[in-house]
């Protein structure tokens, strides 16, 4: 660690003397004192969040790839505090939750690019929370989460930053210093600058917290019948609930094994058979579920990418799989046959990571999202053959998630339900959903999907990035999971005039990593870095 530090401290110090800024005029524009920042840059001492130096680096005129060697060794050179847990108990699968500790290195190898970095702290925040350098503990702190990190995009999730302190006033103003993987933004927000949140029943927490392991909850998804919930963490662990009582959820025997690291997200086919998911060493994973009462089953480990996989996304008919990684690339298998499930395209685009996938619900567009500064698409109507369209919908910082409306029912139900070929007849239209790196969301109409047209946004509301993001089954209500520690639901039912829907639900200790809705959309799973499920009741 020691090294790491040294390390830093000199890449920053380098970067300071390029810029020839000095240590006062770099810390009036980070809010910290110059003796804090010549710290930094000595590697004396090392900020609790890597958005502090990002933005010093920023400020010093670092580049994508500086930024990258930075942050690899602030992940080497600090364990940062762990969460405490709030003194009702999360329920758990009968065994203690114990204070994960931090590994050491990088799994994801010392070329893989840094995980979306890590928030930081609003401007108004003391520089208190500095760690000493080479990972001391701070006092009274415990070790952090561990598991196999990603490194790459183990920030999302693998980091550990103290819990995020939240202000409540009528006229909430934050400024808000937080710079993309790939951009550098200052932003300053108020209040959401939509039209006042839509009054209604609030949405509530049903029962205790879920905790399966002892690590940072990472996706949460429920089966087709909403009966099952399936959810990850970062010790590779996957685990299947009964949520047939939304209130009391019962973990279920059957052991799902395979993956040796950090799972990152899990998806069900719709047809409810198979659970799928991506983990940290690049491996994504397939489980037939159709008897929840077997002891176990093994998974089915699909090769092919090379860096972590953080989104898989079946097709609405459940004939593929999409799945995007770490490496750069998006790779579509072909589930259809009784054989051996085979890759059918590895599509490459703009970003430097793929953090999130979507098919669009007649199953003809393929979106991606990641640090790049715009949203990629591809025309998939032929799966062996998918044609890049032009560059998709513009975005001011990275779009880390990616969600399509589902396709509401036609006013009339004449005609087949699905054309020759087994999938849903052309949409009337396409909504694409954005969540982006300074916390907005913006929404797209996809109609034409080579023009792309923004029909909403920004949507402002989070304090923070947004990593994940769901919409209800019936298309009217988005729900969006921060890095502020918030879910924040929105309706769109007319998709150019969204509002907020109600007070943000609030619960999470850390950093929101998984939204996903029920069949029914009337319960919401939402997972986090504080290792915990929490479902929720949506009016």
């Amino acid at each position: 660690m020691a090294k790491h530090s040294e390390e830093l401290g000199a890449l920053l110090s380098e970067l300071k003397q390029r810029s020839g800024h000095n240590y006062e005029w770099i810390g009036r524009r980070v809010n910290a004192s110059k003796s804090t920042v010549h710290r930094y840059c000595t590697g004396r001492t090392i900020p609790v969040e890597f958005g502090t130096l990002e933005r010093i680096a920023r400020l010093c005129g670092a580049d994508n790839e500086e930024i990258a060697r930075l942050f690899r060794l602030w992940e080497g050179a600090k364990a940062p505090p762990s969460r405490t847990e709030p003194a009702g108990a999360p329920l758990d699968d009968g065994k203690p939750a114990s204070a994960p500790e931090r590994p050491a290195g990088n799994p994801s190898g010392p070329d893989a690019p840094p995980e979306p970095p890590a928030p930081e702290p609003p401007a108004h925040e003391p520089p208190a929370h500095e760690a000493p350098a080479h990972g001391a503990a701070m006092p009274g702190a415990s070790a952090p989460p561990a598991g196999r990190g990603r490194r790459s995009l183990r920030t999302v999730l693998g980091l550990g930053p103290g819990p995020r302190r939240r202000r409540r006033g009528a006229a909430l103003a934050a400024v808000l210093l937080f710079l993309g993987t790939a951009c550098a933004a200052v932003v300053v927000t108020a209040l959401p600058d939509q039209e006042a949140a839509v009054a209604g029943p609030a949405a509530q927490q049903l029962g205790r917290p879920l905790t399966a392991g002892g690590d940072w909850a990472l996706s949460a998804v429920f089966s087709a019948d909403g009966q099952l919930m399936a959810t990850s963490n970062r010790d590779g662990e996957v685990a299947l609930w009964d949520v047939t009582d939304r209130a009391s959820p019962r973990r279920l025997a059957l052991e799902l094994t395979g993956p040796q690291a950090g799972v990152t997200t899990v998806a069900f086919s719709p047809d409810g058979r198979t659970l799928a998911g991506g983990d940290w060493q690049g491996d994504v994973w397939l489980w037939d579920v159709t008897d929840r009462r077997k002891p176990a089953s093994a998974g089915q480990a699909l090769a092919g990418h090379t860096k972590p996989v953080w989104s898989v996304v079946f097709s609405t008919d459940g004939r593929t799989l999409a799945t995007g990684s770490d490496d750069r690339t998006i790779r579509l298998w072909d589930l259809s046959g009784s054989g051996a499930p085979r890759q059918t395209a590895q599509l490459s685009g703009d970003t430097t990571y793929v953090t999130s996938v979507a098919f669009s619900p007649d199953d003809r567009i393929l979106a991606g999202g990641g640090n790049g500064d715009t949203i990629l698409l591809w025309d998939v109507s032929d799966r062996h053959a998918p044609r890049r369209l032009p560059p998709g919908p513009a975005t001011p910082t990275p779009a880390y998630a990616v969600a399509f409306a589902p396709r509401r029912p036609a006013p009339t139900t004449d005609g087949p339900a699905r054309t020759a070929d087994g999938r849903p007849p052309a949409a009337a239209s396409r909504v694409l959903a954005v969540g982006e790196a300074d916390g907005s969301v913006q929404l797209w109409n996809l109609d034409d999907a080579a023009r792309p047209r923004l029909l909403a946004g920004p949507l402002r509301g989070h304090a923070n990035r947004i990593w994940s993001l769901a919409y209800s089954p019936d298309g009217r209500t988005l729900a969006t999971g921060g890095f502020d520690a918030a879910i924040r639901l929105w309706d769109v039912s007319d998709p150019a005039h969204p509002k907020p829907l109600g007070h943000p639900l609030t619960g999470h200790n850390g950093w929101v990593l998984s939204v996903r809705f029920a069949p029914g959309g009337h319960t919401l799973a939402s997972a986090g870095i504080d290792r915990t499920t929490r479902l929720w009741s949506v009016p």
